[in-house]
């Protein structure tokens, strides 16, 4: 295994056990996990199904790129390959699932880097693919009721505006009235290390 597959892998690691943890916790709610669970195996990625992808493309390319190669190294056959997916799209687009077609959906660093438009796609989307019950987790960091905490997050905000205006860190609070508007529901808001958060969504 090349050292840049392997450091991508152990990269992800700790987020991938986390969210392995938390969603074994969310079994006695009735969850059942089937089709689409974004989390890692002792020594790497376990993918189902699609991932949410963001801009620039071209970083995700080389993403795409090494879990194939984590594919074809490892021939494990919990792993299904990589599809794009425009978040921006009707979600009938979405690499073809149909509605309820999921139990868990993840995105990770992605609605900071998105225009409101895939944001609003991300949310509607999920509403529309995920089982009854089914989690919607986003991952990042987020100004809350208009404010951003502390300075530092500031500062990337306005770095992720100068490299498209239509990027920043979204208001918790209008993701949250966007899964009202579609379904869904906030059940945690789970404070992670460097001001980034987790936040979770339920299918209702």
């Amino acid at each position: 295994m090349g050292l840049r597959l392997q450091h991508f892998i152990l990269s992800m690691e700790p987020m991938g056990l986390w969210l392995q943890h938390f969603i074994l916790s969310m079994e006695p709610m009735g969850l059942w996990l089937q089709h689409f669970i974004l989390s890692m195996e002792p020594m790497g990625l376990w993918l189902q199904h699609f991932i949410l992808s963001m801009e620039p493309m071209g970083s995700w390319l080389q993403h795409f790129i090494l879990v194939r190669s984590y594919i074809a190294v490892t021939k494990v056959k919990t792993v299904l390959q990589p599809v794009h997916l425009d978040a921006s799209e009707p979600w009938e687009k979405w690499a073809g699932l149909p509605r309820g077609a999921c139990d868990v959906i993840v995105a990770i660093n992605l609605l900071q880097c998105s225009s409101f438009d895939t944001v609003e796609g991300v949310v509607k989307g999920s509403g529309q693919i995920l089982r009854q019950n089914g989690l919607l987790i986003t991952h990042g960091p987020y100004a809350i009721n208009g404010t951003i905490t502390p300075s530092c997050m500031e500062d990337l905000d306005q770095e992720l505006r100068q490299m498209n205006p239509g990027w920043g860190l979204p208001d918790i609070d209008i993701l949250r009235q966007l899964a009202f508007g579609n379904g869904m529901r906030m059940e945690r808001m789970i404070e992670r290390e460097q001001d980034n958060k987790y936040l979770v969504y339920q299918d209702v």
